[in-house]
C-alpha cells in the first residue's frame, strides 16, 4: 500500500511510534507509547521528520548537543544551537525546517498526566541557553532515565519521579537564563523579573494589561517594563502576548471544539474580531479557524503497509 498523500499536519500516533521503533538503529534509545528517550539520533528520523509538520500528544524536552537546526513551533520560528534547551508542551505543532549534518540532541517526550507534571511543565514553548555544567547535569538525568527504562522490571513511579526532578531542573535553568545572566542588574530586579514571568505563565487568563501585573507585584508599570526588558530583552507586553497566543492555541486544539466567540470571551477579548486580528498577527496570517482546521480536519495518519514497516 502506498503512503497517503501528504497534506499538512501529521499526527504522531501509536502506529507511527511503532514505525519509529523499526527505524531506530540504536539500543541507547527508548521508544514506547508512553515515553520516548533519544540519546543517539537515528539518521532515518531526520529524513522522516524533515519538513513534516507534526504533533505529538507528549511534552518534549530537547537539549542540543551539537550542530544547528531551524524549527517552527506553532508558527513561531526558533534556531537551536549547541547548548540550547527547548521545552515544548504536548500537542504543539512542530516542523524541522533545516538541520546541519552534525545536528544531535538529547530528547525526552512524555505525558504521565500527573498534577505535579502539569504544574511544572511550561504552558508555552520556552527556549534557553545552557552552559557546560547545565549540559552535564541534563546528560546525567537522561543517562539515568536510560538505565531505568532499560531495566526489565522498570518502576514507573521511579521513572515518573525522575522526570519530575528533571522538570524542576528545567525550571531552574529557565529562571536562571531569563533573570540571572544580566550582571548589570541587582538581585531585587532579578527577583521582580522572575516573579513577573512566573505570574504570566500561571495566570488562568493572561490577557491583562501590564498595570495588572505591576499591581500584583506592588510596583509601577513603567518600572516593571524597564526591569523585564533589561533582563530578558523583551517587554512585558511581548511576554503577555506570547502567553495569550499559547492559551488561544490550547483552546482551539481542545477536543470540545469551543466556538471562537467563547474563546474570545475566555481570553479577554470583547469580540471574535479582536481575537482573530491578534491571532493572525502571531500565526503568520492564519486565522483561528484555519489553525483549527489544519489540526483537526487535515491531520493525516500515515498508512503503512507491512512492507513499509
Amino acid at each position: 500500500m502506498k503512503k497517503e498523500a501528504s497534506v499538512n499536519i501529521h499526527e504522531i500516533d501509536n502506529r507511527i511510534i511503532g514505525h519509529f521503533q523499526m527505524l531506530n538503529t540504536s539500543d541507547k534509545n527508548v521508544i514506547r507509547e508512553d515515553i520516548i528517550l533519544i540519546m543517539e539520533d537515528p539518521p532515518l528520523f531526520k529524513s522522516y521528520l524533515a519538513n513534516m509538520p507534526h504533533h505529538l500528544p507528549m511534552h518534549r524536552i530537547v537539549v542540543t548537543i551539537k550542530g544547528t537546526a531551524h524549527i517552527t513551533v506553532n508558527f513561531i520560528d526558533y534556531t537551536l544551537q549547541e547548548g540550547d534547551l527547548i521545552v515544548i508542551p504536548a500537542n504543539y505543532i512542530v516542523q524541522y525546517n533545516h538541520q546541519s549534518p552534525d545536528f544531535s540532541v538529547r530528547a525526552l517526550a512524555f505525558n504521565f498526566n500527573t498534577e505535579e507534571e502539569n504544574l511544572l511543565m511550561p504552558t508555552d514553548t520556552i527556549k534557553a541557553s545552557t552552559d557546560n555544567r547545565d549540559l552535564n547535569i541534563f546528560d546525567n538525568y537522561f543517562s539515568l532515565l536510560q538505565r531505568l527504562l532499560h531495566e526489565e522490571a522498570n518502576n514507573k513511579l521511579e521513572i515518573t519521579s525522575l522526570v519530575i526532578a528533571l522538570l524542576h531542573r528545567v525550571q531552574t535553568v529557565i529562571s536562571y537564563y531569563h533573570t540571572l545572566r544580566q550582571p548589570s542588574c541587582n538581585s531585587a530586579t532579578k527577583k521582580l523579573c522572575s516573579a513577573f514571568i512566573k505570574l504570566v505563565m500561571q495566570q488562568a487568563n493572561p490577557n491583562q494589561p501590564v498595570s495588572f501585573y505591576a499591581d500584583q507585584l506592588c510596583t509601577s508599570a513603567n518600572y516593571l517594563d524597564t526591569v523585564v526588558k533589561t533582563h530578558t530583552n523583551r517587554t512585558p507586553r511581548q511576554w503577555i502576548a506570547q502567553r495569550v497566543f499559547a492559551h488561544i492555541c490550547q483552546l482551539l486544539l481542545s477536543p470540545d471544539n469551543i466556538p471562537i466567540k467563547e474563546i474570545a470571551y475566555q481570553t479577554g477579548y470583547s469580540s471574535p474580531t479582536q481575537l482573530i486580528r491578534f491571532f493572525k498577527q502571531h500565526a503568520s496570517g492564519h486565522s483561528p479557524s484555519k489553525f483549527r482546521k489544519l489540526y483537526q480536519h487535515q491531520t493525516i495518519r500515515l498508512q503503512l503497509s507491512e512492507r513499509d514497516c
